[in-house]
């Protein structure tokens, strides 16, 4: 489960520090200002620069000051602060690496255009939080951020010892490295690191197996539902049976099947995915996709999908249909999903049934639909360790040395710590792991498992997830690698855990889960003028198959591979094909 047994404890021996992520803390900041290319003494892990005064005594320096811009969590920050940096847990930050940053966040919903204008004024943040490793946000990627002046490269500056913390990371993780790297070979940010198996998978099938059980299928948690003729025997039997009239929500087109859910059950996935063969494929193009919509079509001529599907339905829409009894077989995640609807019941009802399901309402998550029983799937929803290309530092920068220290910071065991669970005897204790009762494995914690106390679990003013913005940032996202033990206390419920390793063990997602891929500008030019057109195209005709408005006979089929063709796929499949490769060969 765990990669290595991490101890929490911030001060550790120097031995204990060089033997864990983290290390390199034995250095001290010269406090000097410099760029990427200047030589300099290694940062420390927590501090920024000391002098040394008359009589041998080291004063702190005045702290180094950087703009950080990063957009801010709707649901859980803003609700609480318009300016994340008024936390503890940014104030504990600041206060390690002696830097004062002046924060900057994008109004909610405008945090593409505000990115934009940003970069065509040539006036950046010290630190921007914002994936140039994608395409869509920048395009080239990151290599062309870096060619065009917005970005630095960090190479230098590991070069330079001032990337401690991150570098001993990966030197205990090298099978991570190529998802960090770039195709040229740069090493551009700070990334976001998903540590634990269990931190991979969130989103998944769900279904109502009270309702299943009541209807005597054969069906219980040691015999889940697999495959397309077990959903239609549950489908069917709920419509039947006065359950529900829909009984499959789907809440938009590009919702069918995402990861590869139900397409997977036909051995392709809806979009890209990789054959068995290592080679990328698209899914329309292949004759299983057809077999899916026939089966789409089915359920939607006999009702057992939703029809509202077609115009979209939003998380409000999808939480009333859930909570009302209309969907017993639906698309959801471990928090937002079954979290909030058993957390929903038992505030209504005034009794707390964790670990437990709520009377009369008990969701499962279910496997990932396979081709046969009793086999392992290729498809589903989950995550690359190295999760996202987090933060970068711009060519504005006066001071790399001290964003770097800044930065560095998240990977070092004291960051760790604060950025996953906050600060000892403020909003956490250690307790021994055999305390807490978990289905997961936390023996390797030892008597180091963080609790959070009432100030994140019975907060008098914040929801738990609004509490936690005051402490981690674990439950969201940052420059820093995420531990499973914010996880396993914030899925409060025996089902939520279950699900994660149910839709973990249906399938080895060598179909899904592809490495980071980079685009060359070139290569971000050809996607940007023929990838829309092709992505219409397929949405309008795969929607008219589903609705029967075109029937799937064989010349329609036909008709829609060549104009698949004509749509420019051949050309669009080279480029992404030549990206895969490139990231296979890293």
């Amino acid at each position: 489960m765990k990669q290595r047994a991490r101890l929490l404890a911030v001060m550790l021996s120097i031995v204990m520090l060089v033997s864990m992520v983290g290390c390199a803390n034995d250095s001290t900041d010269t406090g000097s200002t410099g760029s990427a290319g200047d030589t300099g003494t290694t940062a420390s892990t927590t501090t920024g620069g000391g002098e040394e005064a008359t009589g041998g005594e080291e004063t702190q320096a005045a702290p180094d000051e950087l703009s950080y811009w990063m957009a801010i969590d709707v649901s859980k920050v803003a609700p609480i602060y318009t300016n994340w940096g008024d936390s503890p847990m940014f104030g504990w930050i600041q206060e390690a690496t002696n830097t004062k940053i002046e924060f900057i966040h994008p109004p909610a919903g405008q945090e593409a255009e505000k990115f934009n204008l940003m970069i065509a004024s040539g006036d950046y943040a010290d630190i921007i939080e914002r994936d140039f490793g994608n395409t869509s946000y920048y395009p080239g990627g990151a290599d062309k951020a870096i060619e065009d002046g917005v970005i630095i490269a960090l190479n230098e500056a590991i070069d330079n010892g001032w990337c401690p913390n991150l570098m001993a990371y990966f030197d205990e993780h090298p099978e991570w490295v190529s998802n960090w790297v770039t195709d040229s070979g740069n090493y551009t940010n700070f990334p976001f690191i998903r540590e634990d198996d269990l931190l991979l998978t969130f989103y998944g099938p769900l279904m109502r197996m009270d309702w299943v059980k009541e209807m005597n299928l054969g069906f219980d948690e040691n015999n889940l539902p697999e495959t397309i003729d077990d959903w239609n025997t549950i489908l069917y039997a709920m419509q039947e049976n006065g359950y529900a009239e829909h009984p499959l929500l789907i809440t938009g087109l590009d919702y069918w099947s995402p990861g590869g859910f139900i397409t997977g059950a036909y051995g392709v996935g809806w979009e890209w995915y990789v054959d068995e063969a290592g080679v990328m494929q698209y899914g329309p193009a292949q004759d299983g996709f057809r077999e899916f919509l026939q089966q789409a079509h089915q359920w939607n001529k006999d009702g057992i999908v939703d029809p509202d599907w077609i115009a979209s339905i939003n998380t409000e829409q999808t939480r009333s249909r859930v909570m009302s009894g209309k969907s017993g077989i639906f698309f959801g995640m471990t928090v937002g999903g079954i979290g909030y609807y058993y957390d929903t019941i038992n505030g209504s009802s005034g009794v707390n049934t964790a670990p437990n399901s709520p009377e009369d309402f008990h969701l499962v998550g279910i496997p990932y639909l396979k081709t046969e029983k009793g086999t392992t799937g290729r498809f589903g929803s989950t995550s690359l360790n190295v999760a996202s290309n987090c933060a970068f530092i711009s060519t504005s920068c006066d001071n790399v040395q001290a964003a770097c220290r800044l930065l560095d910071f998240g990977y070092s065991d004291e960051g760790w710590t604060i950025y996953n669970f906050g600060k000892e005897g403020v909003n956490f204790d250690y307790i021994n792991y055999s305390e807490f009762a978990s289905p997961v494995d936390l023996s390797h914690y030892g008597d180091q498992f963080p609790r959070w106390n009432d100030e994140v679990y019975n907060n008098p003013t914040h929801v738990q997830s609004i509490a936690m913005s005051q402490f981690v940032r674990s439950h969201i996202a940052g420059p820093f690698p995420q531990d499973e033990a914010y996880l396993v206390q914030t899925l409060v419920y025996d089902d939520q855990l279950l699900a994660i390793e149910t839709w973990n063990n249906s399938t080895d997602y060598t179909g899904s889960l592809m490495p980071r891929m980079y685009y060359t500008s070139e290569e971000s030019t050809t996607l940007a003028e023929l990838e829309s057109d092709l992505k219409t195209y397929k949405n309008e005709t795969i929607t008219k198959f589903i609705t029967g408005d075109i029937e799937l006979n064989d010349a329609n089929w036909q008709e829609f591979q060549e104009g698949l063709i004509q749509m420019n796929l051949e050309e669009v499949l080279a480029v992404r094909r030549a990206s895969h490769q490139r990231a296979i060969n890293r």
